[in-house]
């Protein structure tokens, strides 16, 4: 189970802070949200996942559609993953709108901000993706759904699986997550990225926690 550092990409120098920071407290990996990068030139991510790499952590590179909590849709979107393939990194693209994993290592993601994943959904949405690296689910929900959450995270097909709760109240039920077999976790260094977002200090220790049991 990874401790991922959440990175809104704005400023190079302020992301290889972020990752010197994520490296320190004991973090897995690092995601570099793109998207965050408002420029309509290519962001100059590569200098930054070379940093992290060269620290030993991996890196995820996400470029967010907004229909599932991006920024907006720049015009390098596709140049920015074809690099991040180049560079062996791991690519984080939507499920939904996925034509083809554009890295070697891709995760599939699927989230829900309106509306709750009807049965079977998740199943079906996963089964079509089952050839990607990894399958994420985030959906947003009150605490009180979280027993049906969990009802659609056993739909999920894929051997490498991670889910999380997204909203206002569910940070605890991230932490349950991270000890449930989610694969994937994420935490911030400050700025989240997430509703819900847990602080990657506490992220960390839930999860060496775990490994003491």
């Amino acid at each position: 189970m990874w401790a991922v550092a959440a990175i809104p990409f704005k400023d190079p120098k302020k992301a290889i802070e972020k990752v010197l920071r994520a490296k320190e407290l004991g973090a897995n990996a690092i995601e570099l949200r793109l998207d965050y990068w408002l420029e309509t030139t290519l962001p100059p991510f590569e200098k930054v996942a070379s940093k992290a790499k060269e620290l030993g952590l991996e890196v995820i590179v996400t470029v967010r559609n907004p229909a599932e909590g991006g920024e907006w849709v720049p015009p390098w979107r596709e140049e920015a993953y074809k690099r991040a393939n180049k560079m062996g990194l791991i690519c984080d693209v939507e499920a939904k709108i996925m034509k083809e994993p554009p890295c070697e290592r891709t995760i599939a993601s699927v989230h829900y901000f309106d509306d709750f994943p009807a049965p079977g959904d998740i199943r079906v949405l996963s089964e079509m993706v089952k050839d990607t690296w990894a399958f994420k689910l985030a959906v947003m929900l009150k605490p009180s759904e979280f027993p049906e959450f969990l009802k659609r995270v056993q739909e999920i097909v894929h051997e490498r699986k991670a889910f999380m709760p997204m909203g206002e109240g569910t940070e605890r039920l991230r932490l349950a997550c991270a000890t449930m077999g989610s694969f994937l976790n994420y935490g911030s260094l400050g700025e989240s990225t997430a509703p819900g977002q847990v602080p990657l200090s506490a992220l960390v220790k839930v999860l060496e926690a775990v490994k003491e049991l």
